[in-house]
């Protein structure tokens, strides 16, 4: 191999292990912050959800939880996206390098799956997208409907 494929190889394995790493450290912030909401609900109150209001510090406390939960998945959706960019950029400069053909393994690839433009990256995407816009609604709802 030449030095250029040695190159693209190190590159595309240095891509994934630190979209890993990322993930697994999102997903640890994401953890602290709900155990720190199941702690502040159990010992904030019995009745925790009738009797906090917009003057209470459990009630903000939660909002500023659920909007940090917000953005780190907004935000690791996003970087998700330009991880896979970032790595198909480098397989396909990889696989031209080397002479092989990877349009016929992506072809192959979708077939299975049935959906165009469908791959582990968007689900991935897509599932951080759907739990940033949840915590988005939750905090319209507390906003709207919490008991002032």
């Amino acid at each position: 191999m030449s030095d250029k494929t040695e190159y693209y190889k190190m590159r595309m394995e240095q891509t994934i292990k630190h979209n890993q790493e990322f993930t697994r450290l999102i997903y640890l912030v994401n953890a602290g912050i709900l155990a720190f909401l199941a702690f502040l609900w159990r010992e904030a109150s019995a009745n925790f959800l009738s009797t906090a209001n917009f003057k209470s510090l459990s009630f903000w406390l939660t909002i500023t939880s659920f909007g940090s939960l917000f953005l780190i998945n907004l935000f690791h959706a996003l970087f998700i996206k330009r991880q896979g960019i970032w790595y198909r950029e480098l397989k396909d400069s990889y696989w031209k390098l080397i002479g092989g053909n990877n349009g016929e393994i992506t072809k192959e690839l979708k077939s299975v799956w049935k959906l165009p433009g469908f791959s582990t990256t968007y689900l991935l995407i897509y599932i951080h997208l759907t739990v940033a816009i949840s915590f988005l609604i939750a905090i319209i709802v507390l906003l709207i409907y919490w008991p002032n």
